[in-house]
């Protein structure tokens, strides 16, 4: 504030960009009074802006012409915004700016004059314009703001016959879309914006058309809209043409999405049936998706047979009325098999009727109105032979070369899944037969040690104690053999008992395992519980008293050698008809995945495999540092077997 009450501004802060725009060295304008020292220009320009923001406390901003020290004029535009301790200013160079707009200011003058001579222009051919609309073949008009015709053309004339001048518009548009036709006048009028809107009329030989009309202002130039054309083209056949096509693809897309549906069906199957090793449930699998893809399927019926000219014999049948009904009964005269084997290549389905043989299908479903019954057959490398049919309800739609497919490739699947599951069934009943030889080489083993080597250490240990030696000497030798041989003896039996222990055979599962049991706790290597929810002398089938112990003696092994534990837990139960049975201890676990895939490690994998073999199921929970937990169970009678 300066003596005489006039407010001034010294600049504090100038950077580089505001000296080069005024033309001088910013240092200079640094202190500098911009009341007292600044050129007139920049005073009235730059000062008066801060002026204003700094005692109004808003931003304002201004442009003015500058004199640069070099003799040029600039326009500067200053923007000024006012803070706690004076005004922060920022100064832009608008001069190219300016020009630009004095050249669009000459440029629209320019315009102007040329719309004037294009009116002109367009007001001397409004005639040739009327040639045009006349000869025109779309309906057109005009209408007024009473939505009366003002004008109408040929096209309109010839398709009404009759007089439309002056005749309110749309009054052949069918009364559903009259209302939404005259909206769209009224939108035109108010909006003075183009409008189309799709109609149906009635034509003058009392057919129905659709028309695309076209709704555009027309005004002389004044405020306003004066009046409306209107345009109005036949779209009929375009349209029936859209609908073919929507019609197309919808039809297009369900088949695409059946079509994926499929292949996802056949995907599940495949993964289905590649971890199923049992022949019904993959019987059982390959019938529900039949039945659950190919359209109207009533039921389903697989025959097999293996190659050389035996008879088919039927696996499984699965219709609406019967269940696992004979062959015969099926197809009692052989001649869906007929047609099968003798029309279809292997892998291609062919569609049996009725008129085929003359022959109502009903054994297939047992259904008055089965005429039809899709079947393939494959033959594999293995030499199984596999008949799949399929009885298809008369009123269902087609059968097309998706449903053939689907069938050729779940039968193809099927195919390799039985053969699959059957030589899985003859691995697995070599696998039991070699068990059950070593077990009964252990048990034969085991006699002749306990009865044989038994024997003639007990009778040398009754020589040794009647032996009196005559000299000191001889005392401590025969004294150290006594010992050797007594060492041997409960080596031996310790041997006897591991190889197969009289207990399993005599008494069964439970007493064994309490021999085991005892015998790891009086050589101190391990203190057992064991924890039985049934009677403990209850007898079950010899493979299972068998795989069960070994389990349990190789799992109880392991926690010996590995688990760095003094203490287990051993329960056994008895559910769902299937014995249970679960091993636990707190020792330091281990990695189950390294355990079964190291070539040397067949203890893990060969309890897995015991209890695969009797159909059960294994499973070992374990990480390193937080204990082991093996639980298995197995039916208690495998393989369908009644106990003996």
């Amino acid at each position: 504030l300066a003596d005489d009450g006039v407010i001034d501004f010294i600049p504090e802060y100038v950077n580089d960009v505001v000296g080069s725009i005024i033309g001088v060295d910013p240092s200079f304008l640094i202190g500098m009074s911009l009341r007292n020292d600044c050129p007139v220009s920049l005073r009235v320009g730059i000062g008066d802006t801060i002026a204003r923001a700094y005692t109004t406390g808003e931003a304002r901003e201004s442009e003015f012409q500058v004199d640069r020290s070099s003799g040029d004029v600039i326009w500067l535009r200053v923007q000024a915004v006012p803070y706690s301790k004076g005004v922060g200013v920022v100064v832009r160079d608008v001069t190219e700016r300016r020009r630009r707009e004095a050249e669009l200011a000459a440029y629209r003058e320019q315009l102007e004059g040329m719309v004037k001579a294009r009116t002109a222009k367009l007001k001397r051919s409004e005639a040739e314009f009327r040639s045009v609309v006349e000869s025109a073949r779309d309906i057109m008009g005009i209408v007024d703001e009473n939505h009366n015709y003002l004008f109408v053309n040929e096209a309109a004339r010839s398709s009404r016959q009759e007089t439309i001048i002056g005749r309110r518009a749309g009054s052949w548009v069918l009364e559903s879309h009259h209302e939404a036709f005259h909206n769209e006048i009224d939108k035109v009028f108010e909006t003075s914006e183009e409008r189309r809107l799709e109609v149906p009329v009635e034509w003058s030989d009392g057919s129905v058309r659709w028309m695309d009309c076209r709704f555009s202002p027309v005004s002389s130039g004044g405020p306003g809209v004066e009046a409306v054309t209107v345009i109005s083209r036949d779209v009929t056949e375009q349209r029936e043409a859209q609908e073919q096509i929507r019609e197309l693809n919808r039809d297009l897309e369900q088949r695409v999405e059946d079509r994926i549906a499929e292949i996802r069906a056949l995907i599940d199957t495949s993964r289905r049936l590649a971890a199923l090793m049992d022949e019904d449930d993959i019987l059982n699998t390959v019938t529900e998706t039949l039945l659950s893809v190919i359209p109207g399927a009533l039921g389903v019926a697989i025959w097999s047979r293996e190659s050389g000219g035996s008879p088919y014999g039927l696996l499984r049948f699965d219709g609406t009325e019967r269940t696992d009904p004979a062959s015969d009964v099926l197809d009692p005269d052989g001649r869906i098999m007929e047609h099968v084997t003798g029309r279809a290549d292997s892998g291609s389905a062919v569609l049996i009727t009725a008129d085929d043989d003359a022959t109502e299908l009903t054994g297939l479903t047992q259904l008055d109105s089965c005429r039809r019954a899709l079947a393939t057959k494959i033959s594999d490398a293995r030499g199984l032979e596999l008949i799949v049919a399929v009885a298809i309800d008369e009123e269902s739609t087609a059968v097309d070369d998706r449903s053939r497919s689907f069938i050729d490739s779940v039968a193809a699947q099927a195919a390799v899944a039985v053969n699959n599951a059957r030589l899985f069934r003859e691995i697995r009943a070599v696998s039991v037969r070699l068990l059950h030889v070593q077990e009964n080489e252990r048990r034969d083993v085991a006699h002749e040690l306990h009865d044989q080597v038994g024997g003639l250490l007990t009778s040398l240990q009754f020589l040794l104690q009647a032996s009196k030696p005559e000299e000191e000497a001889g005392s401590a030798a025969i004294a150290e053999a006594r010992q050797m041989v007594k060492t041997l003896m409960e080596e031996v039996r310790s041997l006897t008992l591991t190889l197969r222990p009289a207990l399993l055979d005599d008494f069964g599962l439970v007493p064994a395992l309490e021999g085991l049991i005892s015998r790891h706790r009086k050589q101190g290597a391990l203190d057992v519980d064991l924890d039985v929810d049934f009677d403990r002398n209850r007898r079950f089938p010899a493979d299972v008293e068998t795989a069960v112990y070994r389990v349990v003696q190789e799992a109880l092994t392991n926690v010996i050698r590995h688990a760095e534990t003094g203490t287990a837990t051993v329960e056994l139960s008895i559910s769902d008809d299937r014995l249970e049975a679960r091993i636990h201890d707190d020792g330091k676990g281990f990695d189950v995945d390294r355990a079964v895939t190291r070539s040397r490690s067949m203890g893990v994998r060969g309890m897995i495999e015991r209890v695969e073999l009797l159909e059960g199921r294994a499973r070992i929970d374990t990480h390193p540092g937080q204990g082991t937990r093996v639980q298995f169970h197995v039916p208690l009678h495998p393989n369908g077997r009644a106990p003996s």
